[in-house]
């Protein structure tokens, strides 16, 4: 380097020398095993591989700190006193050397590396200083790490035997130290043998699946509790693998999750990382059983609603969220959910993390959601106690401690605010009819799924015995008045009902003669539906029946004409590619018409605005007389009858008034109403007869 090259100059002399007798020694290597040995003894395996570089003589040296060797003065030292040791050994011996001893790894070790940890030729300590070496062989430093930790395992499996042993019998922290400190040195290598294999699978690509095979060991190195860098460096590994789909499947296979689980309880440190590889792994569908199997809900459940810390409480919320959205086991998961918090704050998961949050830490009373402080305590508490008791037992057998609730569990069942509510509150699908009732403006989270439970609900009620019934008046009274706001509130949701099939028993309701409630209240939540063409197109194919269940319902309860009247006429302007001709049969049949016709020869003085009503009645029968199929029949009765006679060329529209009746049955403000309504029967005017191009005269209300 100094541009001397001259035989006269004395270092550049040495120098020469000292190559020249290196490459004596690279010679001697080839096909020689104690040579390789020695040589790699005493040089180290790095050093012997740049034997045929100059530059070897300068590596010698100088210090060196790399993966690959760690070289310094005390190396330089020992390495010269050795050779003076070993030429004053063949000076008196003959210069006869035990080849098998001489240079033998286990004789020999300088002083620099007897507390380095050496794998596949590399300085484990020094690599991970180092972490984006370019290495020879990555693929097999891979393979020697894991080797080496699969060496270590027994060693591993020992310790924390002792670790819960220690526990068990309560050692003082003074016998713990003891015990701890003999084994300090081989934590260390196992930790910085975990943090190495995390380091080469992260700087080199396609080195994850080497780890397949070999999670069983990776994740029982979480036991650890009591060397907290050991399973910091566990952790960190698994997040980098949890990346890999081949990982994941193979960790699925494994049974470990439960040791992941652990740690969220018994390292405050690391649960941030945890979460993170419980959100990662929780889109493989048998890791999210192993997770709700072993207790996973409930450790993420007492982070939600006890943690300290808000960023984490996000992310348990958001890997809840995660196992919710599972196909095969979110639905459970869920149902599971909301035995121990509000499913108001379960489903606000799915949405945001930080809202389900905010809606837990504050006071509320509203068609979804009562919660205040004592609630809010009591859960807290709960699950705060039945996740100690839980991983108590878990701690100590964790494959074989299995988490499962009954399905009729709740968390505050027995307690008295709790009781008290559900004494005073009717809850369905998790409304509260009443507060929905005080609050009409209030939109429901899932529609669909409320009005399915709403209706069953509703239906079961007309379904029970006329004495049972009677002692839960109020409550059907609720869902009726429920079930008709929500529909007028959401009248898209009429478009829901034909599929989930309960039409028919609202048509049938109609036929109750036990009770005159249950006729009432059919009459009301059909007028409701009869403003939704889909509804109305299911009534004329699956319902056909419901002609008949009105001609009935007219006479039970008459005070309703005004609702089955406005409802035949909308049955009967059935849109296409629905059709009346159903209706119109059914009428012909059970002697709709006539009836119609004996109605309008009444005063109806007895019905909310009466003419209003004549009027939808006069349209029907107008309606039913233009069908192509039946419209004969149905114009040769009207044609029979006198009273028809005064109506027929009458204009009924102006007094048809729907808005007031749509307020009427949802409990709203009755709007200007006309002074006047048509309420002449045949019986009281003559006037028709001389004058039916305008409508009988009005009566005052």
């Amino acid at each position: 380097e100094s541009g001397i090259a001259d035989s006269s100059n004395k270092q550049y002399v040495d120098n020469q020398l000292a190559y020249d007798y290196l490459q004596t020694l690279a010679s001697l290597i080839p096909n020689n095993p104690p040579a390789l040995m020695a040589a790699q003894t005493f040089l180290t395996p790095y050093i012997v591989t740049q034997l045929p570089d100059r530059m070897v003589l300068k590596l010698l040296n100088s210090n060196q700190e790399q993966p690959y060797l760690v070289w310094d003065n005390s190396c330089r030292q020992e390495l010269i006193d050795k050779l003076d040791e070993t030429r004053d050994y063949l000076v008196k011996n003959e210069y006869k050397l035990n080849v098998d001893k001489f240079g033998n790894p286990s004789e020999f070790l300088y002083t620099a590396h007897k507390t380095e940890l050496i794998i596949g030729e590399i300085f484990v300590r020094v690599y991970n200083l180092q972490p984006t070496t370019t290495l020879k062989d990555p693929k097999k430093f891979c393979s020697d790490l894991i080797d080496f930790l699969g060496a270590g395992s027994q060693y591993i499996n020992t310790l924390m035997a002792m670790q819960l042993q220690n526990e068990q019998q309560k050692k003082s922290n003074d016998d713990k130290k003891s015990s701890e400190g003999l084994h300090l040195d081989k934590q260390e290598h196992i930790s910085q043998a975990l943090e190495a294999l995390k380091n080469v699978i992260r700087n080199n690509m396609g080195m994850e699946t080497l780890c397949i095979g070999h999670f069983k060991l990776l994740f029982s190195l979480l036991r650890m509790e009591n060397v907290a860098r050991l399973q910091q460096n566990a952790l960190e590994l698994i997040l980098h693998l949890s990346g890999s789909n081949e990982c994941v499947n193979d960790i699925s296979q494994s049974n470990v999750i439960v040791y992941l689980l652990l740690v969220l309880r018994s390292s405050i440190s690391n649960q941030e990382t945890t979460l993170e590889i419980l959100n990662a792994l929780s889109s493989n569908g048998k890791i999210v059983r192993d997770i709700v199997d072993s207790g996973g809900l409930l450790y993420l459940l007492d982070i939600f609603s006890n943690g300290q810390n808000s960023n984490l409480r996000e992310h348990a919320a958001n890997v809840l969220s995660k196992l919710m959205n599972d196909r095969l086991h979110g639905p459970r998961i869920r149902l599971q959910l909301i035995k121990y918090l509000p499913s108001l704050v379960v489903d606000a998961m799915r949405e945001s993390c930080e809202t389900s949050i905010q809606l837990y830490e504050t006071t509320h009373e509203n068609p979804e959601l009562i919660w205040n402080d004592h609630t809010r305590e009591m859960t807290c508490e709960r699950i705060g106690k039945q996740v100690n008791e839980f991983y108590s037992q878990q701690r100590i057998s964790p494959t074989e401690t299995k988490w499962s609730i009954d399905d009729a569990y709740q968390l505050l069942g027995d307690d008295e605010e709790t009781q008290r509510i559900r004494q005073n509150e009717l809850l369905v699908g998790g409304v509260y009819v009443r507060l929905l009732i005080a609050n009409p403006g209030w939109v429901v989270r899932r529609p669909k799924e409320f009005l399915t439970e709403l209706l069953n609900q509703w239906t079961t009620h007309t379904k029970q015995p006329e004495q049972l019934l009677i002692s839960h008046t109020d409550e059907f009274e609720m869902l009726t008045q429920c079930l008709i706001q929500l529909l007028h509130a959401q009248p898209t949701l009429c478009e829901h009902l034909p599929s989930i099939g309960f039409l028919p028993s609202i048509v049938q309701a109609l036929e109750c003669k036990s009770n005159d409630a249950i006729v009432a209240s059919a009459i009301k939540v059909i007028f409701a539906l009869c403003k939704s063409e889909v509804c109305l197109q299911t009534f004329s194919t699956k319902c056909p029946q419901i002609i008949s269940g009105y001609k009935q319902a007219m006479q039970t309860r008459r005070d309703h004409l005004g609702l089955i009247a406005e409802s035949l006429h909308d049955l009967f302007r059935t849109p296409s590619p629905g059709t009346p001709d159903e209706f119109i049969k059914e009428a012909l049949r059970c002697q709709l018409i006539e009836h119609i016709l004996t109605l309008l020869n009444q005063l109806l003085a007895d019905v909310e605005k009466p003419g209003s009503c004549k009027a939808h009645l006069v349209d029907s029968c107008k309606l039913m007389a233009e069908s192509l199929v039946y419209g004969e029949q149905v114009s040769r009765i009207l044609q029979s009858s006198t009273v028809w006679s005064y109506y027929k060329d009458q204009r009924h529209d102006l007094f048809i008034q729907t808005s007031s009746h749509v307020q009427a049955i949802t409990g709203g403000s009755v709007g200007p109403q006309i002074a006047g309504y048509l309420t002449s029967s045949v019986t009281s005017t003559t006037a028709g007869k001389q004058n039916t191009t305008i409508p009988p005269p009005l009566v005052d209300q």
